[in-house]
């Protein structure tokens, strides 16, 4: 998947951290969402949701605990 390639090459870069894991929420809400159309693939959507939340965490564990982060955990 694209979003893997560019989270491999993020690094240290807080804010492509932030927009590949909002890519990653997006890309779940698709795979599988109770109240919009979807894939069906809730698997899929789960994993999608697992990376979003790995990127998110490693953002707040690096020391930048900013709103959007946290909101986007929540």
């Amino acid at each position: 998947m694209y979003l893997d390639l560019l989270a491999s090459e993020a690094g240290s870069d807080p804010d492509l951290a932030y927009e590949l894991a909002t890519g990653y929420i997006k890309i779940g809400g698709m795979q599988s969402h109770n109240s919009q159309p979807n894939l069906g693939r809730p698997r899929d959507a789960m994993e999608s949701y697992r990376k979003a939340v790995k990127m998110l965490q490693g953002i707040r564990a690096s020391g930048r605990d900013d709103a959007r982060t946290r909101w986007s955990l929540a």
